[in-house]
């Protein structure tokens, strides 16, 4: 039980951390990658 929800966990922090890269993206054009500015 624990084990599914750690991976759960997991991927939707993995989903999570994609889609806010995406809007970074999307609303801050200056910064062509997100990703490479902390997170």
């Amino acid at each position: 039980m624990s084990d599914t929800l750690r991976v759960l966990r997991s991927g939707l922090g993995t989903i999570a951390r994609r889609i806010d890269a995406y809007t970074l993206q999307a609303f801050n054009p200056v910064y062509p990658t997100p990703a490479g500015r902390g997170r």
